[in-house]
């Protein structure tokens, strides 16, 4: 799915623009760094399943983490195919945004490369 929205960020949202992936902060790995339409950073957490507390709460320490070490506007956003119950209150008092990821959609972004090559190949 990393892949996926590294190749496409529109998945998640319209105008993003990756900037780097599994990017060392002082809690872990962030995804995916991109920039929004106003030049703002985004910070994306991905994840495969539907997004647990645990999850919502691994994104506010990522964009805590890039907030203390940036000179700049940090958003941070769930993406998942899904929310857990309850979870939308949370997200918002942290000042975090949910975006749902289709993994379906994910795997098509990622079998068009690969049928453009091997189309390339046969002509």
């Amino acid at each position: 799915m990393q892949r996926a929205v590294l190749l496409m960020p529109s998945l998640v949202e319209e105008g993003l623009k990756p900037i780097s992936y599994e990017k060392k902060v002082e809690p872990g790995f962030v995804d995916v760094y991109c920039e929004d339409k106003a030049g703002r950073l985004v910070v994306i957490e991905i994840k495969r399943k539907t997004a647990s507390k645990e999850a919502v709460l691994q994104l506010a320490r990522y964009v805590e983490a890039v907030r203390a070490i940036v000179n700049k506007k940090v958003r941070g956003v769930l993406a998942a195919p899904s929310l857990g119950k309850g979870l939308q209150r949370l997200l918002v008092s942290l000042g975090l945004e949910f975006r749902a990821l289709d993994p379906r959609k994910c795997a098509e972004v990622l079998r068009k490369p690969e049928t453009r090559r091997l189309h390339e190949f046969t002509e």
